[in-house]
């Protein structure tokens, strides 16, 4: 049993207090996510892991119409111009040139592409270098430096990444490196050559 709570702490983060259970969430977006975590996911050695998975399975598993909407609106808005100019949506414009070309859709809730839309996202990051890293995030939260393997990357793109693992190895090795922590035993490679490999599949 959890009890939320919206709050805003004046940064813009979530946060979650393990002690009691009690969850302190200011994005409903982040609920699932947020419990993912209350549920045991909190391991920081592999931060891109931790934080990926509960994206996975708070977001991917429970991606709903609200999210899609959401999602939509941004492509829509910047179908339309609206984010010309400002640098820190600019990458939004990208996103949807991308998306749109690789077939995603934003008529219809029902045909929107989350798969798709995390991959573009994760890309387009990349390439205009406009994210905040997870060991920015938490350095912002902890007031100190992240130094956790992964810390480079933004919360999508870890979550990219957690997909791409779950398609090539299945999400119970996945799940198996959370546990042990230990990366090259549960997929035969270390986190250097696994982020090649899901780069160039996301490049592909």
């Amino acid at each position: 049993k959890f009890n939320y709570y919206m709050t805003f702490d004046g940064i813009g983060y979530n946060k979650t207090v393990y002690s009691n259970g009690n969850m302190y969430i200011n994005d409903s977006y982040s609920t699932l996510h947020e419990a993912v975590h209350a549920m045991g996911i909190t391991k920081n050695d592999n931060i891109w892991l931790s934080e990926g998975i509960c994206n996975y399975f708070g977001k991917q598993l429970g991606f709903n119409d609200q999210i899609a909407a959401s999602y939509m609106q941004l492509l829509t808005m910047a179908k339309q111009g609206y984010f010309d100019g400002n640098a820190q949506y600019i990458l939004y414009k990208r996103i949807y040139e991308d998306y749109t070309a690789r077939g995603g859709k934003i008529d219809s809730v029902d045909t929107f592409d989350f798969r798709l839309w995390t991959d573009v996202q994760a890309r387009a990051e990349l390439d205009t270098n406009t994210y905040e890293t997870l060991g920015d995030a938490y350095k912002i939260v902890d007031k100190t430096d992240c130094n956790a393997v992964g810390n480079e990357l933004s919360y999508e793109q870890a979550t990219s990444l957690i997909l791409y693992l779950v398609d090539t190895y299945g999400i119970e090795k996945v799940l198996e490196a959370y546990r042990s922590q230990d990366i090259e035993v549960a997929f035969g490679k270390g986190y250097e050559d696994l982020k090649a490999d899901w780069l160039a599949y996301l490049y592909h």
